[in-house]
């Protein structure tokens, strides 16, 4: 059975619930599951892997954040001794040196964590092409999992260090509904993706919200609850090639 977690609000806390839903199909022909099934991300047993796609650069990434952090930690520990050691560098001076140290190490170490945050190290397509789990990491290097369960919420996007993103928003006909014969009604909300941290919990979800515009057809309006990867630095064609349509 397909569960999936709506959202409801006690007081300022989020409380996730478990609620059946059915199976509905996506314009673009791809089962569209709402929701994981397990909070720890585990997929289906009788799913299958068609791809695992590993980045390019990842050794390189992680040899760099490493150096980074290496050369944080030796600053903040070698700093404190330039005031211990006695030499003609005055106080002032000695504190200027800790500062432009620590201040530069920290910097770059800040950098190289924003720009590689949404660099893919790994790429799983599950379930014929209709699950995608995309692996990134944190500044300390943990793996953080986001899963995707349609492709359709995917899009191009020309940021700085992302290349593909959740969409923000979609526009569904009303022809194509009843087409695929997707169970949509107005103010329905549903999960399309998800991020988990290392230890299997959930950090956020991608949801979205259907609004009827009459006989126009539906639109969703996509929003973050909680902290979830979003945007991601992976060449879109690479998605492409192994969905299928």
């Amino acid at each position: 059975m397909i569960r999936f977690r709506g959202v409801t609000r006690c007081n300022t806390r989020i409380i996730r619930t478990l609620q059946p839903v059915s199976l509905k199909f996506s314009p673009l022909g791809t089962r569209f599951r709402t929701f994981s099934e397990k909070a720890d991300g585990s997929k289906d047993s009788s799913s299958t892997s068609l791809l695992e796609y590993r980045g390019l650069y990842t050794d390189s990434y992680k040899k760099l954040k490493a150096f980074s952090l290496a050369s944080l930690t030796l600053a903040t520990m070698v700093t404190p001794f330039m005031f211990l050691i006695e030499s003609s560098i005055p106080a002032g001076g000695k504190a200027i040196l800790g500062i432009t140290a620590m201040s530069t190490s920290s910097l770059s170490t800040a950098l190289i964590a924003w720009a590689g945050s949404s660099y893919v190290t790994g790429l799983r397509v599950d379930d014929g092409g209709r699950r995608l789990e995309f692996t990134t990491t944190t500044i300390f290097l943990r793996n953080i999992k986001t899963v995707v369960y349609d492709p359709m919420f995917l899009e191009p996007a020309e940021e700085y260090f992302i290349k593909v993103r959740l969409r923000r928003s979609i526009r569904i006909p009303m022809a194509e509904v009843e087409r695929q014969g997707m169970a949509l009604s107005d103010g329905q909300e549903e999960t399309v993706a998800e991020s988990l941290d290392p230890s299997g919990n959930v950090k956020g979800w991608w949801a979205v919200r259907w609004r009827r515009e009459g006989e126009a057809g539906f639109v969703g309006e996509c929003r973050e609850v909680g902290k979830i990867r979003s945007g991601f630095n992976i060449d879109p064609d690479v998605i492409r090639q192994y969905i299928k349509r």
